[in-house]
């Protein structure tokens, strides 16, 4: 039986090393764990030794001569006392890997006698793929640009170095290098190699193991079917400060390049000395950019609690006005801050204020958007959407302060408008419209405040701005008289999240715009047939592999896609080459009943995630009312559709159901009949009105 050992190199992260030995000490398959202090100046080694026991040892190193050294201190240190192991595992202390990935591995090298190295795919915390598990050797051209943040700027391109995307989907995948967070070596080429080379302190580890194992003809291989999890350089971020860290990259990355590279010659390495120095000037201004930014955010809290006042005042003159000017004025005034530009594919934003304008109120849509714009990108994404709603007004708010759409700021520019437009009711629709101080000075003037809530918000945030977002939502669904949902997972949400009162949500499914849809107006798109059409959005939620590997196959069925492509669809649009996928672009909601009318099946093929299980489709109702055979991929809030669409879950099943969906019909029945009858606009929103009453 062929035998695994375990190097953790500690440097002041003590807690994550102590949570993963213990897991790997219960691991079948992991025969002895040797944890590794590297002089670690938090005490970490006299609380690790806690953990020594049969399986584990706990050793410091003499010094703190770096990554290299200290994993060749444990290696060597393995060698010396357990002779009999076979596989030797480098892991950083800040992972998480099961033991169903260790044994893969192991597997994978007992049974290819050409390959070193065997590692799982590296994912990060969030479980998205990271980019870099495994790269190509560096290049002397790509790390001379890489050296300066102007050469970088200025030629503005990927990593030469990394592989394509497509390549690294594969199952099995040989790369030149590995990265050092988790991986398996077999020993014996660990010593051929003579370990890691110790004259490297941090950086370029990999490379120069991958380019030793490379010109010995072995091979690098990840398995995608296993992964690990990586947390993010926990103990390097602890310990060390930007210009620290370049000058430990620079000096391994000349290293690496005069000593293991052979196509370097004098002239490029000059220029990486050259480059590197130049960096130390960048690096200057870099400090000072931030220290006036400082400054600047200082005197910017001054201004704004100056400005906090002023409002103060001046709501606390206008409250007993504006209560005396309501009583005159009849009809009420509502702002509908959308999270939508009104040249947007029309749905659920455009189609409530429409018919809050039409049944009485006086309606100002306002949405968001910087005061650059780019003009190309929207004649690419926004239609028209005529407005022949007298008491419905359209307005821009502009984002202020480096198009900083979140900041303070924005908001208090935005309260001041607000407060001379004399408004009954708003309507927000995301967490970041609002602020409490803002909210509070529009209820003290009698305003009622109302959240809509048509999506997970949550899934468009970023690690830094996640917690922000979460403690703006919970003051928004306190202090809003009514929270008003657009689906059965999102209602569940607020009762679980913030322990939210049933009665105070009000579930208002999507619809259809019955009269458009009866008044069909003749465009002069023409599609040919046989096809399948998908009219709306598409972004990354959007399912273009089952699309591709359809059109693929079958080279007379024509895939129209209809709409805008978001910024993180584009990539995925552009290196499709098929003929039979024609992007359409978007069209003005008026022509699209005759689009699903020239179509023969109609899809709605997404990929199944966080923010698409708590969505109510806008498109099935349109789909539907059109008795078109609808493709879509499933989710527990579709299941009102069963018996009207095909459903399916993954390749092999799109292409059934869409063979199915080609010689079907919709059946009319009395649910049919129904779900049409309760999902048109006119019908859905009575309720709303009633819910702002």
């Amino acid at each position: 039986m062929e035998k695994l050992g375990i190097i953790v190199l500690n440097y002041n992260d003590y807690e994550n090393t102590f949570r993963l030995v213990k897991e790997y000490e219960q691991m079948k398959s992991v025969d002895k764990i040797v944890v590794v202090d590297n002089q670690s100046p938090d005490n970490s080694f006299e609380k690790l030794l806690k953990l020594k026991s049969k399986k584990t040892d706990v050793i410091k190193t003499l010094k703190n001569k770096g990554y290299a050294a200290g994993n060749n201190f444990g290696i060597k240190y393995l060698n010396k006392n357990y002779e009999n192991i076979d596989y030797i595992a480098i892991s950083n202390p800040d992972i998480k890997v099961d033991e169903k990935a260790i044994k893969g591995c192991v597997s994978y090298l007992e049974n290819n006698k050409n390959t070193a190295i065997c590692a799982p795919k590296m994912i990060m915390r969030d479980g998205v793929e990271h980019p870099i598990s495994g790269w190509k050797l560096r290049t002397i051209k790509g790390d001379i640009r890489d050296s300066s943040l102007l050469l970088t700027r200025m030629i503005n391109k990927p990593h030469i170095e990394m592989y394509d995307k497509d390549y690294m989907q594969q199952d099995e995948i040989e790369v030149d290098c590995v990265a050092g967070s988790f991986f398996i070596i077999k020993k014996e080429i660990f010593e051929k190699v003579d370990f890691f080379d110790e004259n490297t302190f941090l950086y370029y580890e990999e490379d120069i193991l991958g380019n030793k194992i490379k010109k010995l003809g072995y091979k690098n291989v990840i398995l995608n079917k296993y992964n690990f999890i990586h947390y993010e350089s926990v103990s390097v971020d602890k310990s060390m400060k930007a210009m620290k860290k370049f000058r430990n990259l620079q000096k391994s990355k000349i290293y690496y390049h005069k000593k293991y590279n052979e196509d370097a010659n004098i002239f490029q390495i000059f220029m990486l000395y050259f480059f590197t120095f130049f960096r130390y000037i960048e690096q200057f201004f870099e400090v000072l950019k931030i220290i006036i930014r400082k400054f600047l955010k200082k005197l910017n809290d001054y201004i704004l609690k100056f400005y906090k006042v002023i409002i103060l005042i001046l709501i606390i003159l206008k409250t007993s006005i504006v209560k005396l000017f309501k009583r005159k004025n009849k009809t009420q005034k509502i702002l509908y801050f959308s999270v939508v530009n009104w040249k947007w594919i029309k749905q659920r934003p455009h189609f409530v204020p429409l018919y809050l304008a039409s049944n009485g109120y006086k309606v100002d849509y306002m949405y968001s958007e910087p005061y650059k714009k780019n003009i190309k990108e929207e004649k690419n994404i926004h239609v028209q959407n005529e407005l022949n709603e007298p008491n419905l007004k359209i307005k821009v708010f502009k984002f202020f302060l480096f198009h900083l759409k979140r900041s303070i700021l924005n908001r208090y520019i935005f309260v001041t408008r607000t407060l001379f437009m004399n408004y009954d009711k708003i309507i927000f629709t995301n967490p970041h419209q609002i602020s409490n101080f803002f909210v509070r000075g529009l209820k003290k003037q009698g305003i009622e405040i109302y959240y809509e809530c048509m999506d997970n918000y949550i899934f468009w945030e970023n690690d830094y701005t996640i917690d922000l977002f979460n403690e703006r939502e919970k003051w928004l669904v306190e202090n809003a008289l009514k929270i008003i949902v657009s689906s059965e997972g999102l209602k569940k949400r607020f009762i679980e999240k913030y322990n939210c009162n049933e009665k105070k949500i009000v579930l208002i499914r999507n619809g259809y715009d019955k009269e458009a849809f009866l008044n069909v107006l003749k465009s002069d798109l023409k599609l040919k047939h046989p096809c399948a059409t998908y009219i709306g959005t598409i972004d990354e939620w959007f399912d273009f592999k089952a699309i591709i590997n359809y059109a693929n196959k079958y080279k007379d069925i024509n895939f129209y896609i209809i709409g805008p492509v978001g910024e993180k669809a584009l990539e995925a649009k552009e290196k499709i080459k098929n003929k039979n996928i024609i992007f359409i672009g978007p069209i003005e909601h008026k022509y699209v009943p005759d689009a699903i009318l020239k179509s023969d099946v109609m899809l709605l093929p997404f990929l199944i995630n966080e923010l698409i299980l708590d969505v109510d489709p806008v498109k099935l109702y349109e789909y539907l009312y059109m008795k078109k055979p609808i493709v879509s991929s499933y989710w527990k809030e579709l299941d009102q559709f069963k018996g009207f669409v095909t459903f399916y879950k993954n390749d092999k099943d799109f292409e059934v159901a869409l063979n199915e969906a080609f010689n079907s019909k919709i059946i009319e029945n009395k649910k049919y009949e129904q779900l049409m009858f309760e999902s048109s606009w006119s019908e859905r929103l009575k309720k709303y009105l009633e819910a702002i009453k």
